[in-house]
């Protein structure tokens, strides 16, 4: 690619705007309340439930990745029913068991609600267990077909598309062509 004058034009300009906007807002903040909040208020509940959701919700859309290449996932379940998710660690894992059989080292169990705007993921890493969340504030998971039976077993790169909300199924073999 060539550094053409109208390129780098956009570029300077682009900063040009960052540096003001900036400028402009710092000499708007008094305080680190004002910093954070932008001079709004907000109540201890909402902050306490937005942290909580945040961190949940970014630990399973950069977390879960990162774990599953660190502890070497052997596979990755859905369990296509819907599930109550208002569930604590022992129903996940009881669930698991129902659906599963056995919660496998290695191997990472996703549910999802009626809504399909949530999902948890139980992950057992060889030694002990995690329980993820992740909710969507618009829109849906692209989730299975109930006919499809009770579980189905995904790829790590169908999982990372699923996250984030991009139609996983057509993720991996399933998007090869093929020439007759």
């Amino acid at each position: 690619m060539t550094n053409t004058p109208a390129i780098v034009g956009t570029i300077v300009v682009y900063m040009g705007i960052c540096l003001v906007l900036g400028y402009v807002a710092y000499r708007r903040t008094t305080n680190l309340s004002d910093f954070i909040l932008g001079g709004r208020s907000l109540g201890s509940w909402v902050t306490a439930f937005s942290a909580q959701a945040s961190d949940m919700s970014g630990w399973l859309l950069m977390g879960l990745p990162g774990l599953a290449y660190l502890a070497g996932f052997d596979a990755v379940w859905l369990a296509v029913e819907p599930l109550d998710l208002r569930i604590g660690m022992e129903s996940a894992l009881a669930r698991v068991v129902g659906v599963f059989g056995a919660a496998q080292p290695h191997h990472a169990y996703l549910f999802t609600n009626r809504r399909v705007n949530r999902i948890k993921v139980l992950v057992h890493d060889g030694i002990g267990l995690w329980l993820c969340a992740r909710r969507l504030h618009q829109g849906r998971f692209r989730w299975v077909d109930t006919g499809v039976g009770s579980q189905m077993a995904i790829t790590l790169e169908q999982l990372q598309a699923l996250v984030i909300g991009l139609p996983w199924q057509r993720v991996g073999e399933h998007a090869t062509i093929r020439v007759l």
